[in-house]
């Protein structure tokens, strides 16, 4: 099934450039941790784009950038090395676009650099050998900027480090790494050091083949398995890999998980992982379903008046956080009461989640006046992402039926106004607070997140309103000729399209998430979410032939 989306954008560098010397200027003069983190992100997403796109100096210049945000972040000094960076920065000359990739660690699941800086520091002090000498290899995206993290820390345990990175290539599943002529030298150079080769990256995912990759390209050079370890977000059920090789292979190396800094927030009761519903809902056979590996991080304050939800650290939140208070000052969401490292905080909604029965008039001209104001929700048109709906459609079409044939025309899903969509308009994502009125939850941030659809047509909200709230044709007319008033947009010729699409992408994530939750009590729930789905397929109108096709 494909419901994730590429999480990248095309963008000028010489606009990254100016940001991120911006951003140096501000960590210079600022007190605040998370401006020098901003910094550090934004040079390591700099310095991958370049390496990605083959323009080695100009990367090679700008990790100098990321090595010096990193030793100030780890050392948590002043930045003392501003003028330098500026100085490097200031003699850069590029021009033209890269593609730049999201770290979704730093921008959807709370990871911290510094998480891998305390596993570094973790490592060496309940190491048995004394480490000398490390090679870090950074596995691009988000291990460009751990790998500048953990040879800070390393360095700074007076450890002599170096580091590179490598972009893995192939199927998902059966990744390859490849080395380029320096780095063939490089590694061997610390080969004949006896160094210790640290290999970075999130994850690891479904098969672990990115590790891996970067493993077998070293042993191919001569590097003993002993002397490879992997730093980690998480140790992997090596059981539960998709590959037989990765099963094989995984266990031949040592790995280390990093500890989340947000497991604990001054003894707050931690809410992830589906558990925010305990608050919510009067009992668990009230609860939706949820694929909780990948809910954001939140967190009640102690006395229950705010909600803290990880919303991206540094820029990768900004975004979500204006449209949080757009919503909140239009009266539609929760009132925003500021933002701390990466978390935004939100007052607490004493309320009750709706149900589709719950479904009136009045409600249904609520959601279109919400869906109207979101469409103001513009993204950046000097960044392209690459999103296509009508691939993501037809191949979980064809995954589910064996055929996307008869599938209406999608030429509407690739309509060029796009804006940030909500993405979450099930029933409970609505609360009715106790003088009545009707708030949304989450408005701001899974339109832009790495699950489909990123990016698109407010039809997506609409068609997923429809849907959800199980409105037949009547109610759906009524909902988008009342959006059509508001907005002066008449959506009715599109929607077709986009409840195909909605519909095959949630029942494409309710699958997934259900084999990844085997064997949890979320698993019954996902799959009965994912035939719902199935069955709007089957049955609707837009699409008469997929019941055959089944």
């Amino acid at each position: 099934m494909y419901v994730f989306r590429e999480s990248h954008r095309v963008a000028p560098t010489g606009r990254l450039l100016a940001e991120l010397a911006d951003a140096v200027r501000r960590a210079a003069f600022s007190s605040e941790q998370d401006d020098l983190q901003d910094a550090l992100l934004r040079s390591g997403e700099l310095e991958c784009a370049l390496a990605d796109s083959g323009q080695q100096a100009a990367a090679t210049h700008v990790a100098g950038v990321t090595d010096c945000l990193a030793s100030a972040l780890v050392r948590r000094d002043r930045l003392a090395v501003a003028e330098s960076c500026l100085q490097i920065l200031s003699a850069l000359n590029l021009s033209g676009d890269v593609v730049v990739k999201t770290p979704e660690g730093f921008a959807y699941y709370g990871l911290s650099p510094l998480d891998y800086a305390r596993l570094v520091e973790r490592h060496l002090e309940e190491s048995p050998a004394i480490i000398t000498g490390a090679a870090v290899i950074g596995i691009r995206t988000i291990g460009t900027t751990l790998s500048a993290v953990v040879e800070a820390e390393l360095r700074r345990h007076r450890v002599a480090a170096s580091r590179i990175t490598v972009r893995p290539y192939g199927h998902p599943f059966r990744r390859e790494s490849r080395f380029s002529n320096g780095q063939y030298d490089w590694v061997a150079e610390r080969l004949r050091s006896g160094d210790k080769f640290f290999v970075v990256d999130e994850g690891p995912g479904l098969s672990g083949s990115s590790f891996l990759s970067v493993a077998n390209a070293l042993q191919v050079e001569g590097v003993d398995p002993d002397d490879i370890l992997f730093l980690c977000s998480r140790l992997p059920d090596v059981a539960s890999f998709v590959s037989e090789t990765s099963r094989e292979q995984w266990p031949r190396f040592q790995a280390l998980a990093a500890s989340s800094s947000y497991l604990s927030i001054d003894g707050l009761e931690n809410v992830s992982h589906g558990q925010l519903r305990g608050r919510v809902f009067d009992s668990e056979s009230e609860w939706p379903s949820s694929w909780t590996h990948m809910e954001r991080r939140k967190f009640p304050s102690g006395d229950g008046s705010e909600l803290l939800r990880f919303e991206g650290h540094g820029k990768y939140g900004e975004a979500s956080f204006d449209r949080a208070q757009r919503l909140a000052d239009a009266g539609f969401g929760a009132k925003v009461l500021g933002r701390m490292n990466g978390f935004t905080r939100y007052e607490w909604i004493q309320g009750t989640p709706l149900r589709a029965e719950d479904l009136d008039e009045s409600l249904v001209d609520h959601i279109a006046r919400y869906c109207a104001f979101h469409a103001e929700f513009g993204c950046d048109e000097s960044s392209r992402d690459v999103v296509d709906l009508e691939a993501m459609t037809r191949v979980n079409l064809l995954e589910e039926f064996g055929s996307e044939e008869s599938a209406p025309d999608l030429s509407a899903l690739h309509r060029q106004k796009k804006v940030i969509t909500d993405s979450r308009m099930a029933p409970h994502a609505w609360l009715r607070d106790a003088e009545g009125k009707i708030l949304k939850t989450n408005g701001s941030v899974h339109g832009d997140d790495h699950f489909f659809p990123g990016p698109c047509d407010i039809a997506w909200d609409l068609a997923g309103a429809i849907v959800e709230w199980e409105m037949g044709e009547c109610v759906a007319n009524h909902l988008l000729g009342r959006f059509l008033q508001l907005s002066g947009d008449d959506v009715r010729p599109r929607i077709p399209a986009f409840v195909t699409a909605y519909a095959a992408f949630r029942m494409g994530y309710c699958k997934m998430a259900a084999e990844a939750m085997r064997g949890t009590g979320e698993e019954p729930l996902l799959r009965r979410d994912y035939l719902r789905y199935r069955e709007v397929l089957v049955h609707s109108r837009a699409v008469p032939e997929l019941a055959k096709a089944a």
